[in-house]
């Protein structure tokens, strides 16, 4: 599309003014060149702006022609009928360029930044025909190098002086490696101007400097300000100075590694001494830690020891307890038997004398044998928990021999044990002494039940009253001898 006096802005104008009527379209009058579209999605704004330039690119010529040559008949007929609208788009506007125009007028810009720069062409060899990577085949490069005319264009420019270069470059490349009294004294005046034009004393120090290098005169040349130097000049002069350098790098590399190697030696010295020093502070540190292992197990020693005679104190200390225990276990035991003796002959005697009225004591008498099974059930409980006592006196030995090796060394704590050992046996002790009074409350319980029998007994077998009985009858009898005997009096006649 192609309008010869159309703009962005009168573009939207138009399109406005044609679908004014219509909801879905709306001109955003600030910006002029926008316009909105409501979409069944959403509203979408268009920016108008670059509309026109996008449609200007014509149908190309050449593309035109090709379609109308087409062997489809209908291709043909489609742009044969439509052959004459690029001649009167050209007939419409004088200022229209189009792709084959503006193809030209890029490729004039082109050419002329190319003519107005110097170029530099860089041409490329195939090394093989296979284009294989790494692999160079010697007659195929120099075909190419022969009929592209670089061998000949390389040995025409070595014919005559193929490196060029200012003088006061080559003075400042290769000075360094001149000795000083091969080149010029330095004039008067200071340092050399620093304008394009070399001084009189680097042309002389240029001059000075081929000669030291044995550079024929006919091979170099001295222009105004640039030193021309023949074929293998400059290779020869570069070699010259890479093997000065190649010295002075090797003395510098020298002083270098011997200065590394006397600071090595130095430091390996101070690491020497250092370690030398550690191994003295080391030795040092062990023979106090000896020191201190000695002392400490002189300190282990004397509490083993002390530790020892507190194990063996404990121990007499068990043993008295035990066998004051077991004394008073047989003290206990033989008074038992004593009194069960008592009791069988006082029975025996009440079975002979009872007559009719043994069976009303009978009951009387078995009670008092289930009350004596029961005193000798709890003697015999006694006897088991003294027994307990002495297993676990026993079991107490073992955990104070097994604890022989902490107690060595925690002193504190077997002194500890040791108290603990000793309240627990003497609340055991107490335990049993206690016990003891209680069967010593109960036998004298008994006695006095006995003697209230004996009296009972007595009344049953003697109806008299008091008074007419004889001073001695309660002392006389046998029932007065059972009641002496159980209150501890003489013996019956």
């Amino acid at each position: 599309c192609v309008f010869p006096k159309g703009t962005d802005e009168s573009f939207v104008a138009k399109l406005h003014a044609a679908n004014k009527e219509h909801s879905r379209l709306s001109v955003l009058q600030p910006e002029g060149s926008a316009f909105r579209v409501a979409h069944y999605a959403g509203s979408v704004k268009y920016q108008a702006r670059g509309f026109l330039n996008k449609n200007k690119a014509p149908f190309s010529e050449d593309l035109l022609v090709l379609l109308r040559t087409s062997s489809e008949p209908f291709v043909a007929t489609l742009f044969a009928q439509e052959a004459a609208a690029p001649q009167a788009g050209k007939r419409g506007g004088r200022g229209f360029r189009g792709v084959v125009g503006g193809y030209a007028a890029e490729l004039d810009e082109l050419l002329r930044v190319i003519r107005s720069s110097t170029a530099h062409f860089v041409r490329c060899i195939k090394p093989n025909v296979r284009k294989a990577a790494r692999c160079f085949e010697e007659p195929v490069v120099m075909r190419q190098l022969r009929c592209g005319g670089v061998l000949e264009a390389v040995r025409v420019f070595a014919s005559g002086f193929p490196d060029r270069m200012p003088i006061r470059d080559f003075v400042g490349t290769y000075c360094s490696v001149v000795a000083p009294s091969k080149l010029p004294p330095h004039p008067p005046g200071g340092p050399p101007s620093q304008g394009d034009a070399p001084t009189a004393w680097e042309r002389g120090a240029c001059a000075a400097i081929l000669r030291a290098f044995d550079v024929a005169d006919e091979a170099t040349a001295l222009g105004h300000t640039k030193v021309f130097l023949g074929a293998g000049v400059a290779a020869h002069c570069k070699a010259k100075r890479e093997a000065r350098l190649a010295g002075l790098i090797a003395v510098v590399q020298a002083a270098a590694r011997g200065l590394l190697a006397r600071r090595s030696l130095r430091r390996r010295a101070a690491l020497r001494e250092k370690e030398e020093e550690r191994e003295r502070q080391i030795a040092a540190l062990q023979a106090q830690q000896e020191a201190e292992r000695a002392a400490t197990r002189g300190a282990v020693g004397l509490r083993r020891k002390a530790s020892f005679e507190r194990e063996a104190s404990v121990k007499r200390r068990q043993q008295q307890e035990r066998a004051a225990a077991a004394k008073r276990t047989e003290e206990a035991t033989a008074s038992w038997a004593a009194r069960e003796a008592e009791l069988t002959k006082l029975h025996t005697e009440l079975t002979r004398q009872a007559g009719r009225k043994q069976a009303a004591l009978a009951a009387e008498l078995a009670q008092l044998t289930a009350a004596l099974r029961k005193a000798e059930e709890r003697n015999a409980a006694l006897e088991r928990a003294q027994a307990e006592e002495r297993a676990a006196a026993a079991a107490r030995e073992v955990e104070l021999q097994t604890a022989v090796s902490h107690w060595r060394d925690e002193a504190a704590l077997a002194a500890q044990r040791e108290q603990q050992a000793s309240e627990m046996g003497e609340a055991r002790l107490a335990q049993a002494v206690e016990r003891e009074g209680e069967a010593r409350d109960e036998a004298s319980f008994f006695r006095a039940r006995f003697q209230e029998l004996a009296l009972s007994f007595a009344r049953a077998q003697d109806p008299a009253p008091p008074r007419s009985r004889p001073p001695n009858a309660d002392g006389g009898g046998f029932f007065g001898a059972v009641a002496s005997l159980i209150g501890g009096g003489a013996k019956p006649r």
